[in-house]
């Protein structure tokens, strides 16, 4: 049967991630079933399985390979590789420029279980589901002992999807869920992997059991929920945005100015890493390192700010964030409740540091203004 250096890569980059395999130990067997109608990859541990469906007609033959294999073919290029199988040797072969290259490894040994079941049903979703997902499980927090804080929360009834770690809390809708009530999806960095080449693929999902599928492209996947786990109310802590005692807009250029110089402002590493955000005439971003005599200002020159001024203090990774998630709208409510920034499909809430902290402007402060920084 035949894979490609690059597809080896893809596979073992994918199948680590959704099954949370670890960097060493015994890692788990890799079945290939090529036929008529193409390849099927697969590969399951405990409580999460993936498949892969390469098109193309191949000689009728089942494989078991070791994962390691995998690891000794790949490359970046589509070079074709033989697997195969035979007196208790896996071969694989394949050519590195003109010189012919092979590994060889012992047949693993292949424990009998029952392969995740597929459900009957799968509804289907747009593309962002994908990036949704990935966005959750990087607002997740697989510490938390309270609650299933390293879980993604799927609502079937209200089509979201839901993530929190108890500082910062993230809420998409606008998906279809073929259950009710909630399911507790275990955070998975998988759905952030470049190697997916997911492009425009609609997303189908569905349950049986015990059991999530997900469907996208060529690939398959099932993770078991979490049955015990507990999931905080979250919505208590969204404001509305109409209650808002103040709010800004934030332009691309404007967001693309703090990407590139929030993390530059003094006081990084500090505890909670502070700053000040002023909406009081500008949009002032301020912050001032221990022992600095004077603060440091990003003025967001193309900003604009609507009602009353306020002044708060605020981690600013999760303002870098806000504004990496590409939200263009910030509402603010007092400069002890938690911010909120939304568009049509999200929001995402994060909590505020001490009022009593914040830095007051002062005329010796240094500015940068982003339409100066953007025109040099």
């Amino acid at each position: 049967m035949i894979i490609t250096r690059r597809l080896a890569g893809r596979l073992k980059s994918v199948f680590r991630q959704a099954l949370h395999l670890p960097t060493r130990g015994m890692m788990p067997t890799v079945e290939l079933v090529a036929g008529p109608r193409g390849l099927r990859v697969r590969c399951g541990l405990g409580t999460a399985a993936a498949e892969f469906w390469l098109d193309g007609e191949q000689p009728e033959e089942t494989a078991y390979i070791p994962f390691e294999l995998l690891a000794d073919v790949e490359g970046r290029h589509e070079v074709p590789v033989e697997v195969r199988q035979h007196d208790g040797r896996v071969t694989a072969t394949w050519h590195d420029g003109s010189i012919p290259q092979m590994v060889q490894h012992g047949s693993p040994v292949v424990m009998a279980k029952d392969w995740p079941p597929m459900p009957e049903e799968f509804v289907e979703n747009p593309p962002r589901l994908i990036r949704a997902l990935a966005d959750a499980s990087a607002t997740t927090d697989r510490e938390s002992l309270r609650y299933a804080l390293g879980c993604v929360q799927l609502r079937g009834d209200r089509g979201s999807v839901i993530a929190t770690d108890g500082r910062q809390l993230l809420v998409e809708d606008g998906f279809t869920f073929p259950w009710e009530g909630e399911l507790l999806l275990p955070a998975n960095r998988v759905f952030g992997n470049k190697r997916l080449c997911f492009d425009d693929d609609a997303v189908r999902i569905g349950q049986s059991d015990e059991w999530l599928t997900l469907r996208v492209g060529p690939w398959s996947f099932w993770w078991q929920a979490e049955k015990e786990g507990r999931f905080p109310d979250v919505h208590a802590q969204i404001g509305r945005p109409e209650m808002a005692a103040a709010s800004f807009d934030i332009p691309a250029c404007d967001r693309k100015f703090l990407i590139d110089n929030l993390p530059r402002l003094p006081g990084d590493g500090m505890l909670n890493d502070p700053v000040t955000v002023d909406l009081n005439g500008a949009v002032a971003i301020r912050s001032r390192a221990p022992g600095q005599p004077t603060a440091t200002e990003l003025i967001l020159s193309r900003a604009s700010r609507h009602g009353e001024p306020v002044r708060v203090n605020t981690n600013r990774r999760y303002l870098g964030r806000a504004v990496k998630l590409g939200f263009d709208r910030v509402h603010v409510f007092t400069p002890r409740l938690p911010v909120l920034a939304c568009d049509e499909h999200r929001k995402y809430v994060w909590a505020l540091l001490d009022p009593d902290s914040a830095l007051k402007p002062s005329p010796d402060a240094v500015r940068v203004e982003s339409g100066l920084a953007a025109a040099g």
